[in-house]
């Protein structure tokens, strides 16, 4: 009696590509990077990069140092901001800083 039982088996099993299957792996993982990580990284990025272009006098901003201040004006050719930080016996205390160094621009509350 002869029986197909092999053959078919032999048939079904047939040999997998495990290369194509790792790299549709590495790609599904590199994309929920890109939609976790990546991506809103960059939004963040770009509007921050818009706030600060928007800068004007009189803007409230906190930098990355954690320095609190009013912007007093802008150079734009040198990419600095002049802030006043305090004021000593009447005088303010001005500094220039890089304007990638501003973190925040403090939002005005709505007086009542």
């Amino acid at each position: 009696m002869f029986s197909l039982l092999p053959v078919l088996a032999a048939e079904s099993a047939a040999p997998q590509n495990p290369l194509g299957s790792s790299l549709m792996m590495i790609g599904a993982i590199f994309l929920v990077f890109y939609f976790i990580l990546i991506r809103p990284q960059q939004k963040e990025k770009q509007r921050h990069q818009e706030k600060i272009a928007r800068l004007k006098k009189g803007d409230k901003i906190v930098t990355t140092g954690g320095l609190f201040g009013t912007i007093v004006s802008i150079k734009e050719k040198e990419g600095q901001a002049v802030i006043r930080i305090s004021e000593v016996k009447g005088e303010p205390v001005k500094i220039e800083i890089s304007q990638g160094a501003i973190a925040t621009v403090l939002e005005e509350e709505p007086k009542q």
